[in-house]
């Protein structure tokens, strides 16, 4: 029995280990992919700054002001490096990544200053050249967002092959305590089983044992009335040598353990005389039916032949 239950808390603890294992699993995999949609989207408006700001400056050049798309650029530029709700931004957590905004939002401030001086009738040369430097800026950007979320994707895989390699270990570990506790219960019925059979086999047993000695303690008893009869005492003390010699076996099969732990008696095939058999019997049951007052007898007249092969003792 307390192999029984501690196999069920084996099983429970595995399946509970299992079943944490399974959701850090899912866990990581669901945030793995948020992660990687919030860096995608980092990534894609840091090149939208780059491409906005390109056409921004062609048209500034060109004397075609937008108000609108510098609003946008300061809205874009600050959802980098706060994060934004409405365009479902977030703030990258890289250093590196984060400088280069901090830069590009220092340099872009400079930038519209730029813009409303060449807007003036300013030189536009300037403004020329501070985009070029703004550009790089935002490719070095684009560039380090990109190799955080590379590093992110690696970290990532590394935890779910580590997860899903411990994940099989518990598989396996849980199917060779299934087969252990299996092999234990199959033990355990078989010990059962055996028990009964001993218990089985000594309650008949007991029955068996009375049977001679029954004949023995009635013989006993007539032999001890018949102390003046020596043919009287002689047949009795036969009888009590038959009776006898069948308990011994009796005993000799009940000292073979081997036997009960089987669970089955083994028959042997031998000959012997039906008639010394019969005799035995009526010998060890006589006395006892003589004191209750039984009129026993066995009749062996239609027998043909005195001789068969079996087992005396089944």
């Amino acid at each position: 029995m307390k192999s029984k239950q501690g196999g069920e808390i084996y099983n429970i603890i595995l399946s509970i280990a299992l079943a944490v294992l399974f959701i850090v699993f899912s866990s990581i995999s669901i945030s793995s992919v948020k992660n990687l949609q919030g860096d995608a989207r980092v990534i894609n408006y840091t090149g939208i700054a780059r491409g906005a700001t390109q056409l921004l400056v062609k048209q500034e050049l060109n004397q075609v002001e937008n108000d609108a798309l510098i609003a946008r650029l300061d809205k874009i530029l600050r959802g980098l490096a706060e994060g934004n709700e409405d365009m479902r931004l977030v703030a990258m957590n890289s250093p590196i990544y984060q400088s280069y905004i901090s830069d590009m939002k220092n340099y872009w401030a400079e930038m519209k200053e730029e813009i409303y001086i060449v807007r003036r009738g300013g030189d536009s040369g300037k403004l020329f050249d501070m985009s070029e430097v703004y550009f790089e800026l935002t490719d070095k950007a684009v560039s380090a967002a990109e190799e955080y979320s590379e590093q992110k994707i690696h970290r990532s895989r590394s935890w779910q092959l580590f997860l899903i390699v411990l994940f099989a270990i518990f598989i396996v570990l849980f199917y060779f305590l299934e087969r252990r506790q299996k092999k234990i219960m199959a033990e355990l019925q078989a010990a059962e089983a055996a028990s009964r059979e001993k218990s089985d086999f000594l309650s008949r047993m007991s029955h068996e044992i009375r049977t001679p000695m029954n004949g023995i303690i009635g013989m006993t008893e007539i032999a001890r009335h018949s102390l003046e009869d020596r043919d009287r005492m002689e047949d009795c003390l036969n009888k009590i040598k038959l009776s006898s010699d069948y308990l011994l076996a009796l005993l000799n099969d009940i000292l073979d353990m081997s036997r009960i732990e089987s669970g089955k008696l083994e028959l042997y095939n031998e000959a012997f005389n039906i008639r010394s058999f019969a005799q035995r019997i009526s010998t060890m049951f006589a006395g006892k039916a003589e004191e209750a007052g039984i009129d026993f007898s066995v009749n062996l007249g239609n027998l043909k032949a005195s001789g068969v092969v079996g087992d005396e003792l089944s």
